[in-house]
């Protein structure tokens, strides 16, 4: 039996750097949105993984989005016309 490692990798999941793709990895640019009613972690990881992602050389959006959340964002972009 596999034994269960998540416990252990819980950190390095939510460390933003862990995430980004090999420097050799071409990427399109990127667009980071996160609302401003999401918690300060979240805010943060998101700030934190496109400032990793231009550290890298990538071409990076941020949009910090008033009065959202990530649910509510995801609502209105995929809204039926």
């Amino acid at each position: 039996m596999l034994s269960d490692h998540r416990q252990d990798a819980e950190p390095l999941v939510r460390d933003p750097r862990c995430t980004l793709p090999a420097r050799n990895f071409e990427l399109a640019p990127v667009t980071v949105t996160y609302g401003s009613l999401e918690t300060p972690e979240f805010q943060r990881q998101n700030r934190e993984f496109a400032s990793a992602l231009r550290a890298a050389g990538k071409s990076v959006q941020l949009i910090a989005a008033p009065n959202y959340t990530s649910v509510s964002l995801l609502l209105v972009r995929t809204a039926p016309l």
